[in-house]
C-alpha cells in the first residue's frame, strides 16, 4: 500500500461495507505524471466504489424511456473515427414484435448512442492491451468459435468472426478431430476480419462475403471433437474450440515450464514465432473438409495455413526446437 500511495500520490485505505461487511481497497484521489498519461489506459482499483442501483436508474436504456440507439449515428461515428470498419452496424433481434425505432435523433437518444458507440470504440484499446501482455511474456490464447465461417449476418449477408479473434495480438485456436489422419472439424470458426488487416490478396471465392485483406483466423488448431470431461460424477464428451484452446494453452504452458527451467523467458506473444516456424505444426490438408456456414461450404482445409485449422496442430518436439530447447 505504501508503494502504491507513493506511486500515485494517493492515500489507499481498506473500506468496509456496514451492511455486508465486505472490504475493498480504495483511495479518494490519485494522480499520475503527465508524461505517462498517454500510455496508461486504466488504473484499478482507485476511486470507484460499488453501489446499489436505484429503483429506476435513468442511465439504463429500456424502451420504457422512449430512447433508442440510432444506426445512422453509429455509422457516422465509425466513419469519423474508424473508417476501416466496414458494415459493422448492430442488428436487431425482435422479441414479441418489439423494435428499435430509427428516427430523427431525439435528445433522449443520446444515452443509448453513448452505449453503442463506446462499445465499438474500445475494441482497439483492448487489442493494444493484449499486445502489451504479449510483450510482458503472457500468451493470450482464444477459441476461434464453433460456427464455421459464422452465422451469416442477416442484414449485410457477410461471414462473421467473434471478437477478439480478429485482434492480431491474440492466438486463435480452431478445431480438428480424429487421428490417422487428423482432419478439420466442420464447426471450426475461421475467416478474415473486417477490423484488422494482415493478408494482401486472396482469390475471389465468396467475393463480397468477407474482407479479403483482413487478418486471418484461426492461427493454429487442436483436437475439439469428442473431448472427454468429468461432469456430475460421469465422463461425458463435448465438442468445440473451447476444448481446443485450453489444449493448445496447456502445450504452451509446458513449453514455458521448460524454458523457465532452462533459465530462459516465457514465449509471450506467439504469432511471429509460429508463422516463422510453420514446420512446427502438423498441416491439416484433409480433402472435403471445410467450415460451412452462411449458406455456403465455407473455406476448405488446404496445404499450408488455411482459415479452418490455421497452421495446423502443434508438434511438441518441433515446437521445443523452435523455442531453442
Amino acid at each position: 500500500r505504501e508503494q502504491a500511495n507513493a506511486l500515485f500520490t494517493a492515500d489507499f485505505h481498506i473500506f468496509q461495507s456496514s451492511e455486508s461487511g465486505t472490504n475493498i481497497v480504495r483511495t479518494i484521489s490519485y494522480s499520475m505524471p503527465s508524461s505517462l498519461q498517454d500510455h496508461v489506459k486504466y488504473v484499478h482499483p482507485t476511486v470507484l466504489s460499488p453501489s446499489a442501483p436505484s429503483s429506476c436508474d435513468e442511465s439504463i436504456v429500456t424502451p420504457g424511456y422512449n430512447a433508442y440507439p440510432q444506426t445512422a449515428d453509429l455509422q457516422f461515428f465509425l466513419d469519423t473515427y474508424r473508417p476501416d470498419l466496414v458494415n459493422e452496424i448492430w442488428t436487431v433481434v425482435s422479441v414479441a414484435n418489439g423494435t428499435v425505432i430509427q428516427r430523427v435523433p431525439q435528445p433522449q437518444d443520446q444515452e443509448p448512442n453513448l452505449d453503442t458507440q463506446m462499445i465499438v470504440s474500445l475494441g482497439s484499446d483492448y487489442c493494444n492491451l493484449y499486445m502489451q501482455l504479449g510483450a510482458r511474456g503472457t500468451s493470450v490464447i482464444w477459441a476461434s468459435g464453433d460456427h464455421g465461417v459464422g452465422d451469416c449476418d442477416g442484414q449485410f449477408n457477410q461471414f462473421s468472426l467473434m471478437w477478439p479473434d480478429s485482434c492480431p495480438y491474440v492466438t486463435t485456436v480452431g478445431a480438428t478431430h480424429q487421428f490417422g489422419p487428423e482432419v478439420a472439424a466442420n464447426l471450426s470458426s475461421g475467416g478474415f476480419a473486417n477490423a484488422e488487416r494482415l493478408l494482401d490478396t486472396l482469390d475471389d471465392t465468396y467475393s463480397g462475403l468477407y474482407n479479403a485483406s483482413g487478418r486471418g483466423v484461426p492461427d493454429v488448431s487442436a483436437q475439439g471433437v469428442n473431448v472427454a470431461i468429468g461432469f456430475n460424477e460421469e465422463i461425458i464428451t463435448l465438442n468445440g474450440t473451447s476444448a481446443s484452446a485450453p489444449i493448445f494453452a496447456a502445450i504452451i504452458g509446458q513449453l514455458n515450464n521448460e524454458l523457465v527451467a532452462a533459465g530462459k523467458g516465457p514465449l509471450g506473444f506467439l504469432n511471429p514465432r509460429m508463422y516463422a516456424n510453420p514446420g512446427a505444426f502438423n498441416d491439416i490438408t484433409s480433402e472435403n473438409r471445410s467450415n460451412p456456414g452462411c449458406g455456403t461450404d465455407g473455406f476448405p482445409a488446404a496445404k499450408g495455413w488455411d482459415p479452418v485449422t490455421g497452421l495446423g496442430t502443434p508438434n511438441y518436439d518441433a515446437l521445443r526446437a523452435a523455442a531453442g530447447l
